[in-house]
C-alpha cells in the first residue's frame, strides 16, 4: 500500500512497543502480525530432560556422538579407577531422532532448549557431528524419556515401555501416548473470527491431509465458528502434489463466488493454492483471500504473493514438552488429556492485507490512522471519521463497499492484537494491559477478549 501522508497531529503516536512487529526479508515486503506433516517417525530423544536445535552454534550444550557418549559414560565414574565425586552432577545425555529440519520442528526445538538452557547438566548426542539422529540411533542412545514426531506409522513397537514419550505432533491423536499440542480447533476458530472481522460472507477451506487429526479439527473449529455466525464453508480437498487429479481438484476454484475467504490446512497448501491462482489469473485477495497455517516463511514469502498465516506457537509447545517430561522424570503421573497450546496471532500479508484492495483514498487514511492511533481510548469511529474529513456514517458505507468489516471491528481488531501481545510478551497487569491498548476500563477489555478470543485475559497469558 501507497502510505498517503495524512494529518492526524491532534493524536500522538503510539509507544514503540505497541507498534507492529514485521517479519523482514530483505527480498520482500514485510509480514503484519494482526491478531496468528511428516510421513516418518521423528522423535526428539531426550536423555532426563531435553534440549533443542539452535541456528547458531551450540557451544554452550556439550555435544558428544554415541561413540564418544559409550567412552565417557565409563570414565563418568571417576579417573583412573577412582570414584567420582559426590558434589558432582552426573551429565544427562540427550539424543535427538530428527529425519528431516523442517521450520515446524525448529521451532519446537528452540522452545525446547529454552527450557534445556536451565539445566546445565544435559549433553546433546550427535552422529557424524550432525544432532539429527535416527530412530534406531535415538533408541541406541539409552534415552531417560522421549520428546517426538510419531509419523504416519504411528510410533514405534520396539520402544521400551519405561521410557516416556511426549508427542508434539498430532498426524494421529495417540490416546495412549502423553501429548502436548497445537489447539487445532482453536487454530480453525482463530481463522473463522479474523475473516469474518474483515467482513467476508463467503467461505472455503482446503486440505491435502484429510485424514490427519490435526486437520479434522482445525476444519471443525473453523466450521464451527463460522455456523455460531450464520455461515457455512465450502470443502476443498486436494490429491498429492503432482496427480492429475490435484489440477482438477484446484480447477474448482474458479467455481467459489467473488471475495472468498479460504482458509489452508498447513501454508504449504495454502502456497499451492496461490500458485494456482497465479498461473490462472484468480485475483488475490480480491477474488479469493488466502490463510495458511504455520508462518512458515518457506512458504510465506517464498511466491509472488506473500501468504498470511497463523503463528501456532511451536516453541512454546517445545517449551511446555519439555517441562511436562521433567515433571513426569521426577516422578509425577503423566496426564490423560492431551495438554493443549493456544494459537497465537494471524500475521497478515498481502493474501489478505484489506489495504491492499483499499484503493479509496478515505479508506486507505482510515486504516493508517486506526494503525497509528487505536490505543488512544479517545480514538473512537467518530474521531476517526472525522480526521478523515467524512461523516461515520459514509465511512462505514465505505468499508462495507470494500469487503470489509465496520470501522468499529477493525479498530477493535487492533486492539485486541495489541493485548495479546503484551499478555504473552510483558509483565503487565491486565488492567494496565486495557488502558495501554486503548479500552475505557478492565471489563470492557474482558468482554471484548473473551468474545474475540474464546478465553479470559488471564487464561490466555
Amino acid at each position: 500500500m501507497v502510505r498517503r501522508s495524512t494529518n492526524f497531529a491532534c493524536f500522538p503516536r503510539r509507544p514503540q512497543h505497541l507498534r507492529h512487529r514485521h517479519e523482514s526479508s530483505s527480498a520482500s515486503p514485510r509480514g503484519r502480525r494482526v491478531n496468528a506433516t511428516l510421513t516418518k517417525q521423528t522423535p526428539l530423544f531426550m536423555n532426563h530432560l531435553t534440549t533443542e536445535l539452535a541456528l547458531s552454534p551450540l557451544a554452550h550444550v556439550p555435544c558428544l556422538s554415541p561413540r564418544e557418549h559409550a567412552v565417557q559414560g565409563g570414565a563418568q565414574a571417576g579417573s583412573e579407577g577412582a570414584p567420582a565425586s559426590a558434589a558432582e552432577t552426573p551429565m544427562k545425555n540427550i539424543a535427538l531422532a530428527l529425519q528431516e529440519s523442517v521450520v515446524l520442528r525448529f521451532s519446537i526445538l528452540q522452545g525446547v532448549q529454552n527450557f534445556a538452557r536451565t539445566s546445565p547438566d544435559w549433553k546433546l548426542l550427535r552422529s557424524a557431528g550432525s544432532p539429527v539422529l535416527s530412530w534406531e540411533e535415538a533408541f541406541a542412545s539409552n534415552p531417560d524419556g522421549i520428546i517426538g514426531f510419531i509419523g504416519e506409522e504411528g510410533l514405534p513397537g520396539d520402544l521400551p515401555d519405561s521410557t516416556p514419550v511426549v508427542c508434539v505432533n498430532s498426524i494421529h491423536d495417540c490416546p495412549n501416548v502423553v501429548r502436548v499440542r497445537s489447539d487445532a480447533i482453536a487454530v480453525g476458530a482463530l481463522a473463522a473470527r479474523y475473516f469474518l472481522g474483515l467482513g467476508f460472507r463467503s467461505f472455503a477451506y482446503c486440505t491435502d491431509v484429510p485424514t490427519h487429526y490435526y486437520s479434522q479439527n482445525r476444519l471443525r473449529g473453523y466450521r464451527d465458528a463460522l455456523h455460531e455466525a450464520g455461515f457455512t464453508p465450502r470443502e476443498l480437498t486436494l490429491s498429492s502434489l503432482r496427480s492429475d487429479a490435484a489440477v482438477a481438484e484446484l480447477a474448482a476454484l474458479k467455481l467459489l463466488p467473488a471475495k472468498t475467504a479460504m482458509f489452508c490446512v498447513t501454508d504449504s497448501c495454502a502456497r499451492r493454492v496461490l500458485n494456482y491462482c497465479e498461473d490462472q489469473a484468480i485475483q488475490v485477495p480480491q477474488d479469493l483471500a488466502v490463510l495458511g497455517t504455520d508462518n512458515d516463511p518457506f512458504h510465506c514469502e517464498g511466491g509472488r504473493t506473500l501468504l498470511s498465516s497463523i503463528e501456532v506457537n511451536h516453541r512454546k509447545i517445545g517449551m511446555q514438552a519439555a517441562q511436562l517430561l521433567s515433571r513426569i522424570l521426577l516422578g509425577e503421573p503423566a496426564p490423560t488429556e492431551a495438554v493443549l497450546i493456544s494459537p497465537g496471532d494471524v500475521v497478515t500479508r498481502s493474501s489478505t492485507e484489506p489495504t491492499s484492495t483499499a484503493s479509496h483514498p478515505v479508506v486507505s487514511r482510515a486504516l493508517e490512522a486506526i494503525e497509528q492511533h487505536f490505543q488512544i481510548r479517545e480514538f473512537t469511529v467518530e474521531r476517526l471519521a472525522s480526521a478523515c474529513g467524512v461523516s461515520s456514517r459514509t465511512i462505514g458505507r465505505l468499508f462495507r463497499q470494500h469487503g470489509m468489516a465496520s470501522p468499529y471491528q477493525v479498530l477493535l481488531n487492533y486492539r485486541i492484537s495489541a493485548a495479546k501481545r503484551l499478555l504473552e510478551e510483558t509483565p503487565l497487569t491486565a488492567d494496565e494491559i486495557a488502558f495501554q491498548c486503548g479500552f475505557a476500563d478492565y471489563s470492557t477489555f474482558y468482554r471484548a477478549f473473551k468474545s474475540h478470543v474464546g478465553i479470559a485475559p488471564s487464561a490466555y497469558r
